[in-house]
């Protein structure tokens, strides 16, 4: 009799009860946690969107400025197209519309030859303002609508797709 109680005790381990119980808590615990980690990711992404379009917005509006100091107004407003895909590459269409007027003496012509050329360099510099865009596995599409306000171009909105 006493070797047999001897060797339960010398016996190490968990029960089968035992496992099943503490694999039950787990599962338990991790149904609850796993939909508040997701609202926790989506309530990330979605600040991650609104950030990018302030970003975009205080961008374009500099980008706008820097232009306007050169000489190269904008005459008629339009929208701009930011697109950042799966890779974080940075694109800026500034086709949708835009165009330069006056071009002042004081707007290099090394600079610009035509407005084409003019456009171009607008959405080169704001590529290299919107460069840190990089939202990594995300593909998001901005528009900045441009519209005129007492005069000067404006960013009115930015949207995101």
């Amino acid at each position: 009799m006493l070797t047999k109680i001897n060797r339960l005790k010398s016996k190490k381990g968990f029960t089968l009860v035992e496992l099943v119980v503490v694999i039950a808590i787990i599962a338990i615990l991790a149904a609850v946690l796993i939909p508040v980690i997701g609202s926790y990711v989506a309530d990330a992404n979605a600040a991650a969107v609104d950030q990018a379009r302030r970003t975009i917005k205080t961008n374009v509006d500099l980008e706008i400025t820097d232009m306007g100091n050169k000489g190269a107004i904008i005459s008629n407003p339009g929208t701009i197209i930011i697109k950042v895909d799966a890779n974080g590459v940075v694109s800026v269409d500034a086709s949708g519309g835009i165009a330069f007027g006056s071009l002042d003496s004081n707007f290099p012509m090394s600079y610009a030859a035509s407005e084409a050329d003019i456009v171009t360099v607008f959405e080169n510099n704001l590529l290299t303002r919107c460069g840190a865009l990089k939202q990594i596995g995300t593909v998001t599409t901005y528009e900045a609508q441009i519209t005129t306000l007492n005069g000067e171009c404006v960013v009115s909105n930015v949207t995101s797709s």
